[in-house]
């Protein structure tokens, strides 16, 4: 069992439009389809142009790495400008902060012009990077906001790190997606795998599979946490139900078995 299997049952469940759903025969959306592209599985190119896929457009760039016929690299280069406009526009608003942390400070949101959420600013991060934008102000922007955002424990909640004064707890699973997005040099690091390192009490697929994308991403070892996360594959190649766990399982064992670490791919030349 490993990522091929994954990446069939994967196949198996791709809607009549050729993308994927939350759930089987539910009707397709950006983040499980997005998350199947990049474990590997021929993005749906067609589906993708003529959608909108509202806030997974920020994963866009970051998500379509996966080589594709020469033919179709300038409609993947179309995708990309879209995302970057998008990306570039597309900011959360101030809001008057409810605890201890900056409310004037901006990133992206769920829905354009609503409070600045961690998980879509840290998405936007890591396709501003694979765009070779990470010298960009909106991405100093976000690293800004995702330092205020850090909490306590070190790790970060999908929204604030505390509310009238109380700490809120931090979920392993976006620590991971948060980490996998920080530059190597960010003084955020040691404390957040330090919270991160709780993946061992709490060895969910979703939680596994961020942790060893994010620990790959930044040369760290894994002997730990991949034999947890095989453990949890399904005879049939699967998860579970869900696609899109099943579909970040396999962004995972993709890294362990080939070594292309999804989403943190080399930058392409600056798209202008």
């Amino acid at each position: 069992m490993g990522h091929a299997q994954s990446l069939a049952w994967l196949g198996t469940h791709r809607t009549p439009e050729g993308a994927w759903a939350y759930r089987p025969e539910g009707p397709p959306h950006g983040e499980p389809t997005l998350l199947a592209a990049a474990a590997g599985a021929p993005p749906p190119l067609d589906w993708l142009e003529e959608t909108e896929l509202d806030w997974a457009e920020l994963l866009v760039p970051a998500a379509l790495d996966t080589a594709v016929d020469p033919a179709e690299e300038a409609r993947l280069h179309a995708l990309r400008l879209r995302a970057l406009e998008t990306l570039l526009v597309a900011k959360g608003s101030p809001a008057e902060p409810a605890g201890r942390y900056d409310g004037t400070l901006i990133g992206w949101a769920w829905v354009d012009g609503t409070f600045s959420w961690v998980q879509p600013t840290v998405w936007a991060m890591l396709s501003l990077r694979r765009l070779g934008r990470a010298d960009h102000p909106r991405f100093e922007q976000a690293l800004a906001l995702i330092a205020d955002r850090q909490g306590s424990d070190g790790g970060w909640n999908y929204g604030n790190p505390n509310v009238l004064d109380q700490d809120l707890p931090s979920y392993l699973y976006l620590t991971g997606w948060v980490l996998l997005a920080l530059p190597h040099q960010s003084p955020l690091l040691e404390r957040g795998f330090r919270f991160l390192e709780g993946v061992l009490q709490t060895p969910s697929t979703t939680n596994l599979s961020t942790a060893i994308l994010a620990r790959l991403a930044h040369g760290l070892d894994v002997a730990e946490l991949e034999p947890l996360l095989r453990g949890r594959q399904h005879e049939d190649g699967s998860f579970g139900p869900a696609i899109e766990r099943t579909a970040i399982a396999a962004c995972a064992l993709r890294a362990l078995e080939t070594g292309v670490v999804p989403f943190a791919a080399r930058p392409l030349q600056a798209v202008p």
